[in-house]
């Protein structure tokens, strides 16, 4: 064979293992783009949409029944009120918050094989929310799947977060418009009275720079210096403990008679500087024993209606801190 025929087969061949080679990578390419678009679509989040076609302005009534237990609120002049006792003071947050879970309720899965109804827990719903008097959304069993839970609504059945039939689980006490607790970034003055126990202490804060730095004294007599560290102490169990539990929102004369708090045994105030350095003033009033209470006092903030069962420990704690207590003997002992 003449050397330009042996070139000229060398370079079909040439040519013939760069076309193999190149489909091989291009093969290759193919290959990967599938395991790639496979993991990202395993690991995607599934497409979702509403369950309803509903607005926050179209609810104008909501209710919620767990067990046995109903609450029912209906929107009047723009404020929920609670359709049980018109008194109740409603925390128009938690409410508004509910209705924008309600409105927000989306899924990524409806269940098509509906006809055994009893597998789904709706004979024994978790909770029931029902909307303007006609829309029932029925939390039935969670389930494994998508780690949801299932929903009726409209004769549909579909997979929700798990977790929205205890967001929708609320008490009275979760919706409760409780008395405010001020926040404190450090107190001006406390002061305790009780004069059944002949029991006075009142201590001032004495800034000393624009920081909120300062030392405590005994009002009236800047020589006695209290320990910080044991005021501080008194103050923070004082604070810490919120009035949360509250056993009547509307009390009468009456009923403050009947938790020792139409002369109340103790009256704890304090002065403060709150976050944004604006003063304020945080007064409240603690019962006298009554029957049937021994580990708690009723405690009232001056002027509201609610009545709390207060630890009682707090009140026996603010009674061992007295003067002698508080006041700091090593200050007087440090040039011995």
């Amino acid at each position: 064979m003449k050397r330009s025929g042996k070139l000229l087969m060398l370079l079909v061949v040439l040519a013939v293992l760069a076309v193999g080679a190149f489909a091989a990578i291009k093969l290759s390419e193919r290959e990967e783009e599938r395991e790639r678009q496979a993991a990202d679509a395993a690991t995607a989040e599934p497409e979702t949409y509403a369950v309803a076609d509903i607005t926050a302005e179209d609810i104008t009534k909501i209710s919620w029944t767990v067990d046995d237990t109903e609450l029912s609120f209906e929107k009047k002049d723009g404020e929920w009120a609670y359709e049980k006792d018109a008194a109740f003071p409603v925390n128009q947050e938690v409410l508004e918050t509910q209705v924008e879970t309600i409105v927000g309720l989306t899924t990524a899965k409806e269940i098509q094989n509906t006809s055994d109804m009893s597998a789904f827990g709706f004979d024994k719903p978790s909770v029931t929310v029902t909307v303007n008097d006609t829309i029932d959304y029925v939390f039935g069993n969670d389930t494994n799947l998508m780690q949801g839970r299932y929903l009726q609504l409209g004769g549909k059945v579909y997979i929700v977060d798990y977790d929205l039939a205890r967001s929708l689980s609320l008490t009275e006490a979760d919706v409760l418009q409780y008395d405010e607790v001020p926040e404190m970034a450090y107190v001006l003055e406390y002061k305790a009275d009780s004069e059944p126990n002949d029991f006075h202490v009142n201590i001032i804060y004495v800034l000393q720079d624009d920081e909120g730095n300062g030392t405590f004294f005994v009002k009236g007599d800047i020589t006695r210096v209290i320990s910080q560290d044991q005021t501080n102490s008194l103050l923070n169990n004082i604070y810490i403990t919120k009035l949360r539990d509250c056993v009547n929102y509307n009390a009468s004369e009456a009923d403050l008679e009947a938790y020792g708090l139409a002369d109340p045994v103790m009256t704890i105030y304090m002065k403060f500087v709150n976050k944004a350095g604006e003063t304020g003033e945080y007064t409240i009033h603690l019962g006298n024993l009554v029957e049937g209470s021994e580990d708690y006092r009723y405690a009232r903030i001056p002027g509201s209606k609610m009545v709390y069962a207060y630890d009682n420990f707090i009140y026996n704690n603010v009674l061992l801190k007295t003067y002698d207590y508080l006041e700091d003997k090593a200050q007087y002992d440090s040039g011995n």
